[in-house]
This record gives C-alpha cells, sequence and structure tokens, in this order.
C-alpha cells in the first residue's frame, strides 16, 4: 500500500530514485525502461491536468488504468499505457484549449488535427519521434521514447430507444464500409462521418451516456450519466489522479468481475515501445539504455567455459564459496543454494552483501545503500569491503546482480561487476535476484517482459545460471540462442540448471520478528483475532446514508464480539477529502461517527494507515473491493465483501 507521506501532487510530481528500479509486482517483471515510461506517462497526464484543471475541465481515469487505481493503487503491472475519459462536451473543449496551451513539442492527435489519424478517440503525445537530447531526458525521466495518453470521448445516449436503435444501425454500417475501403481519402471521410453520429447526441441532453465504440459495436460501456458528476482523487504511483466517486459501478458495467486478475491480455505488443527500441537499436547499432548482448562478450565465455572443460581445477580439501547478495529483500533467491552447502564440512561459506547506489539516466551515481542489518540474523555477515577476493580466491562466487553498469536507476562498485569477479574465483554462478513467475508461454506478455532481464552481462560471464524451474530455463535458452545462434544450445543447456536439488534443502527462513512498538500501541495489547475493516469513497458515493447505517452495524457486531476479536477500522487513503468534497454533510456524519470509535474497546481507528505496516499480523479482512482487498488476497489473509443491504 503507498504511504501517503510520499505522495505529491499530479501538478508538480517527484519520483523516488528507488521508483526507477527493476522490480517484480505480483510476479510480473517490471525493467527500469518500463518504469521511465510509466514516469514520461505520468508528465503527458500531468500537462493533460493542468490544462483541465485551468478551465474546469472533469477527467477520469477510465479503463485499465481504472482497475490499476482501484486494484493495484497504481500501473496493472503487466500494462503500459494509461487511459482516461471525458463527456464528449469536455473532451471537446479540452482540445480547443490544449491546442494553444501543450508544451511545444507536444502533438494532438484526433480526426480534426491529423488528416491520416484513423482513431475515434484522442490522444495527446509528448513528442513525434524518438528523442535522446539530454533537455528530453531530463523532462521525461530518462525516457526517450514518443509517450501518449488515450483520451476517450463518453457521448450521450438518445432517450428514446427506437431513435438509438437508428443510430446504432447508422453506425453500424459506416463502420462496415470504413472497415471494406482501401481509399485513404474515403476512409478519412468515413472516419469523420462515424464521428458526427457517435456524438449527435449532447451528453447535456442525455441520462446515460457510453463509450460508442464499445456500444454500437457490442451494446455495452453504457452508464447513467450521474457516476461522471463526482470526482475522487485516489493514489497512483507517487501521485494521484481522478477516478470517478462511483467508480465501483463503473467497473462492474466495463468488467463484471473487476478483482479478477488477467495477466494475458493486450492490445498491442508488450512493451508498447517495442517498435521505437528496435529503431533506435538499429539506427545505434546498440541500445543505449541497456546492455546490448555483445558476440565478444560470449566468445570470451565460451573459451573460457571450454578451457576448464580441458584442464579442470584440482579438487581441494575444503571449497571456498562467497556469496555476495546485494539487497536484503532478495537474499531468498539465494538462500536454498546457501542452506545445501552451509552444513556441508567439505565448504567454508562466507556471505558478504554488497553495497548498491542510485543513479540516474545521466550516468550520475547518487547516495550508497548498506543493507546489511536488514538480514536475517542467523547469517554471519562479513564486510564485502573487507573481504579480499583476490587473495583467498573462491572457488565458488554467487552474485545476484546481473547489470555491471547497465542499469540507470542503480549500480554497484564495479569491482563487483560479474565480468571483474572472473578474476577472482573458479567458479562464478549467477542466480536472478528477482523471484519472477515463470511464463504460460514463450510468446506470452510475461515472457516478453523478462526478455530484457535475460539480456545482461552476469548471463553470459557466469559460469553456472541457476533458475528455479524448467519454463523460465527453456525462456532463457530459447531467448539466448536467439541472440547468438543454433549452434550455441549446447554451451547454454550446459551453463543453465535448475535449483531441483537446492530447492529440496531450503527451509522457511526464521528471521527475527522483533516486536513491533508502533504494533503493540496500536492493539492495545489485545490478543484477539484481528480483523481490518475499510471503507471507500465508493461505498459513501454509492449508498450515502445507507453507508453510514451498515458503518454503524458492523461496529455495533464488532463491540458484541468482545476480546474475541480486535477491529481495525481502516479508512482509505484520502478519504475524508474526497468525501468532504463529494458532499460535506455526509462527510461531518461520518467524522461524528468515527469519534465515537474511541468509545468502543477493541475498535481501534487507524487514520494513519499504521496497520498496513502490519499486514502480516491481519488475521481477516472485512470491507470494500480495492488494492487493499487484492493485496490480502495475494497473501493469503481471508477476504470477506461487504454487503450494505445486510
Amino acid at each position: 500500500m503507498k504511504d501517503q507521506n510520499h505522495i505529491c501532487e499530479l501538478d508538480n510530481l517527484r519520483f523516488e530514485p528507488s521508483f526507477f528500479q527493476s522490480e517484480v509486482r505480483e510476479g510480473f517483471y517490471i525493467s527500469t525502461m518500463m518504469k521511465r515510461y510509466w514516469a514520461a506517462q505520468l508528465v503527458v497526464l500531468s500537462n493533460i491536468a493542468q490544462i483541465c484543471t485551468r478551465h474546469n475541465i472533469k477527467w477520469f481515469a477510465d479503463c485499465g488504468s481504472l482497475i490499476g487505481t482501484i486494484r493495484h493503487e497504481g500501473f496493472i503491472p503487466w500494462d503500459d499505457d494509461l487511459d482516461i475519459c471525458m463527456l464528449r462536451e469536455d473532451w471537446l473543449r479540452f482540445f480547443e484549449y490544449a491546442r494553444n496551451e501543450l508544451p511545444e513539442k507536444y502533438k494532438i492527435l484526433t480526426i480534426a488535427d491529423e488528416p491520416e489519424y484513423g482513431e475515434i478517440i484522442g490522444r495527446v503525445v509528448n513528442n513525434s519521434a524518438i528523442d535522446i537530447g539530454i533537455e528530453n531526458l531530463d523532462q521525461n525521466y530518462g525516457c526517450p521514447y514518443t509517450v501518449g495518453i488515450d483520451i476517450f470521448p463518453l457521448d450521450g445516449v438518445y432517450e428514446d430507444e427506437d431513435k438509438e436503435k437508428e443510430r446504432t444501425r447508422r453506425a453500424q454500417k459506416l463502420i462496415a464500409r470504413y472497415d471494406k475501403e482501401t481509399r485513404k481519402y474515403e476512409k478519412r471521410r468515413l472516419i469523420r462521418d462515424i464521428e458526427k453520429v457517435y456524438s449527435e447526441c449532447s451528453t447535456d441532453n442525455a441520462s446515460y451516456v457510453a463509450l460508442m465504440p464499445f456500444f454500437i459495436s457490442k451494446n455495452n460501456h453504457k452508464y447513467s450519466k450521474e457516476l461522471f458528476s463526482c470526482v475522487a482523487r485516489l493514489p497512483f504511483e507517487c501521485t494521484q489522479i481522478n477516478v470517478p466517486a462511483r467508480y465501483e459501478e463503473v467497473l462492474d458495467i466495463e468488467y463484471r468481475n473487476y478483482m479478477q486478475v488477467v495477466k494475458d491480455w493486450n492490445y498491442h505488443d508488450y512493451p508498447v515501445y517495442t517498435d521505437q527500441e528496435e529503431i533506435l537499436r538499429a539506427n545505434l547499432s546498440r541500445n543505449p539504455y541497456r546492455y546490448t548482448f555483445s558476440i565478444n562478450d560470449l566468445l570470451a565465455s565460451i573459451k573460457r567455459y571450454t578451457l576448464k572443460l580441458i584442464n579442470p581445477s584440482e579438487r581441494k580439501d575444503k571449497e571456498i564459496v562467497v556469496f555476495l547478495p546485494c539487497r536484503a529483500c532478495w537474499w531468498k533467491s539465494m538462500e536454498p543454494l546457501w542452506r545445501m552447502y552451509k552444513d556441508d564440512p567439505d565448504k567454508e561459506i562466507h556471505v558478504a552483501p554488497i553495497f548498491y547506489y542510485d543513479s540516474d539516466h545521466n550516468g550520475n551515481v547518487g547516495d550508497r545503500h548498506d543493507e546489511r542489518e536488514k538480514f536475517p540474523d542467523y547469517l554471519d555477515i562479513e564486510d564485502c569491503e573487507r573481504l579480499d577476493l583476490e587473495g583467498i580466491h573462491p572457488d565458488k562466487i554467487v552474485i545476484q546482480v546481473p547489470f555491471d553498469g547497465w542499469n540507470s536507476a542503480m549500480t554497484v562498485h564495479e569491482y563487483f561487476y560479474s565480468s571483474n569477479l572472473l578474476s577472482f574465483t573458479d567458479e562464478l554462478i549467477y542466480i536472478p535476484c528477482f523471484d519472477i513467475d515463470p511464463p504460460l508461454r514463450l510468446d506470452d506478455k510475461a515472457a516478453a517482459a523478462i526478455r530484457p532481464f535475460i539480456e545482461q552481462p552476469a548471463v553470459v560471464n557466469a559460469d553456472k545460471i541457476i533458475l528455479k524451474d524448467e519454463m523460465m530455463r527453456s525462456l532463457y535458452i530459447e531467448r539466448l540462442i536467439e541472440l547468438s545462434s543454433k549452434e550455441t544450445r549446447n554451451y547454454w543447456e550446459n551453463k543453465i540448471v535448475v535449483m531441483d536439488a537446492c530447492s529440496s534443502c531450503a527451509e522457511e527462513s526464521n528471521c527475527n520478528d522483533k516486536e513491533d512498538d508502533k504494533w503493540t500501541g496500536l492493539v492495545k495489547g489485545s490478543t484477539g483475532k484481528v480483523i481490518v475493516y475499510y471503507v471507500t469513497i465508493s461505498l459513501f458515493a454509492r449508498f450515502r446514508e445507507q453507508a453510514l447505517g451498515k458503518i454503524q452495524r458492523s461496529l455495533e457486531i464488532f463491540e458484541k464480539a468482545g476480546d474475541g476479536i480486535l477491529a481495525i477500522f481502516e479508512p482509505q487513503a484520502y478519504l475524508d477529502d474526497n468525501l468532504k468534497s463529494y458532499d460535506e454533510a455526509l462527510y461531518q456524519q461520518y467524522k461524528d461517527m468515527t469519534y465515537s470509535i474511541e468509545n468502543i474497546r477493541n475498535v481501534v481507528l487507524d487514520e494513519d494507515g499504521m496497520a498496513l505496516s502490519h499486514m502480516d499480523k491481519w488475521d481477516a479482512y472485512y470491507g470494500e473491493q480495492g488494492a487493499l482487498a487484492h493485496k490480502c488476497r495475494e497473501m493469503g489473509i481471508p477476504v470477506m465483501i461487504e454487503n450494505v443491504k445486510i
């Protein structure tokens, strides 16, 4: 869950250096360049939002971006675009102002603005071409690619059913002609005619609105206009974005079960900037923003591999194995191998976490991070700066950072690059730092996301690569053969292995579970089952006074349960601000009710979100759908969804 202390206003974006670091969210790998692309999209959205604020234009996150806001408090991990919507009249007003007020390099794509544009939706992009200039990279947080936001117009639906059916028939005929037409000038005329039919019913005179491309073709995405009457602002990555206050009803219409995770879908290749990346690589003969697979590096690695086969190292009475983990949260990827080795009397084990540094797209190195104190207490941690690798020349060195300086968000000292460590050991073992879910297929979106992580120096340089399953091994081998040649298959198949033997030796880590004074203070020493009760702006926007009644009844049930239960009342982030903006009288009733919680011995009001840092101590979740419910399901915490009518 997002820390509200690190949330900035959309018109004053700020990103912590850690935001740009590669990571895994819900088993899906997100590269540093994808993070920079996300940031650049938020820059575009910021400029759009500022125009809307100046001219009192309402806009709302829509489609996957609305799901992302509610379910993930940010981008859906496997999504890579931002969608917003506006009522048609606001849509027209926005583009009228945007033509004069967007930054100079920005480009507007609508049927009216771009003769070759063939989409009903509008789009704002930050550039018309790839730009690797320093000014552009600084403005867009290191993203050189063209980035845009889709803006969907919501059009009015006729009150008269017969009139709406007649409009639908006309639109469908035009669409059928457009799909068959091959002449460019005729297609341009037809798309303009389609837009006219879509927008002919003013939203001012309509009770219902629709996203017409979906409504005309599939008779869905039709909403009560009331659903877009009030804006709520909810966390999205490092900022807040606009959503309909009654977002749950909107999502039910668009997706029905919007909390169900579907990873393998999209309307374009992943990542969305794939073609631009290939253009850049072709023009520069390399990718300047990540490691470009090098045949020379591969040949050097094959030579080392061959020499080891010809002249194997002499077996020693006691092997020295040095583990060089980096971040404490990555230790679990190394732990199975460490556990397999640690009780072997023929092995001398050293664990020396290496420091990492923030870096940026300009190559500047920032703060150093030393996470030694965060590692489990059962490890005998050594100082990496005092460990003389050259002197002891370990038989094996185990690493987990693959980048060797080819990551623009984090780096390690060049002494610990895989290319340098080869000089200090007979066998360099690479275990990827991230616990990535294997793809379902070698050609799915997850596989496409993992490929940049495969194309790293440590993968080429290491003598052995240890992965967690056969599917991931197959993905690595096939991608590396694709980058080199089919003649290298035997080399990769021998070099890349699965940690089956190691996994069987792994045990549950017994990290020090130090008592947290803040949590102790929050629960007031209670020993009852902890149930977190979560309330949202959507609950109040949809049910108003009924919501208050339901909350009151729930609090009474908790109170009657006595010492057996400790209920933590957890308001959604920015609930006070959103509810006050929506209905000040309703807000005041809600505040009066929350004041009464102080008198209920086994209910705690957690307005600061302290309990969110202690989800491992929760026994159950009760309340609305959303990011918190989604996180609880991920963690195996039982989830009970509130029914207001009971």
